[in-house]
């Protein structure tokens, strides 16, 4: 949270926002079909969205990493409804960012995340 503030006060708040658009983006591609999906097999495709996708297209290898992660905790989340029927997906998700090859950054901002949202 502290890396999005800091960037917003800094004059990035256009391109702070478009990666957070883009990994939505991502998301949209990525989660299709996620129910029928072990968090193992969601996994396996992460490290490749990480050092892929979100790298190249949310911010850089820093900035997409920590992008990842926090639009993961926020991809099915409704700022009126909160997660209600998609939190077993939300969870899911994070499971599967913990079991993945993600670097660590992803993997420790996720976990910081996360816990904002449920």
């Amino acid at each position: 949270m502290i890396e999005i503030i800091a960037s917003l006060m800094s004059n990035n708040a256009n391109s702070t926002m478009q990666a957070f658009k883009n990994a939505k983006d991502i998301w949209d591609d990525a989660l299709v079909g996620i129910d029928g999906k072990t968090p193992e097999e969601l996994g396996a495709t992460l490290r490749s969205l990480q050092m892929g996708r979100f790298e190249r297209e949310c911010g850089g290898t820093s900035d997409g990493k920590f992008v990842m992660a926090y639009s993961a905790a926020a991809y099915y989340y409704d700022k009126f409804q909160g997660y209600e029927e998609n939190e077993s997906r939300a969870k899911k998700l994070l499971k599967a960012i913990q079991k993945s090859s993600c670097s660590l950054e992803v993997k420790g901002a996720a976990k910081r995340a996360f816990p904002d949202y449920f």
